[in-house]
């Protein structure tokens, strides 16, 4: 298994590459082309929804290895989250931002999905 996929060799090699774990990104820099919406009406069309994709998703994973996603019910978890922070915490520093006014500027929240 490869840790990343060198796009500058011609020819380069995908099928040995993988994620060891699911990752996140911001809605915002997600590639519109790249992704997939789906338009409900009230949260018993969701729950339609959810079991159709289920069904639908557990008879080809009989036929494809890697599906393109999943349904599963539940928050996100940060995997390596923990290992990631206490190897950073004693190499870093927090530092707050001032605005102009000298008020503390709060971070702004992204929305992020799993992918």
């Amino acid at each position: 298994c490869q840790p990343f996929v060198d796009t500058t060799k011609e020819n380069f090699p995908v099928e040995t590459f993988h994620c060891n774990y699911p990752r996140k990104t911001s809605f915002t820099k997600l590639d519109p082309s790249c992704t997939i919406g789906f338009y409900v009406r009230h949260r018993m069309e969701f729950e339609h929804l959810c079991l159709d994709l289920i069904q639908i998703l557990n008879y080809a994973a009989a036929k494809e290895k890697y599906p393109m996603f999943s349904v599963v019910e539940g928050c996100a978890q940060e995997y390596g989250l923990e290992e990631m922070c206490a190897h950073f915490a004693q190499q870093t520093m927090q530092v707050q931002q001032h605005s102009q006014r000298d008020r503390i500027k709060k971070p702004s929240a992204e929305e992020f999905v799993v992918l």
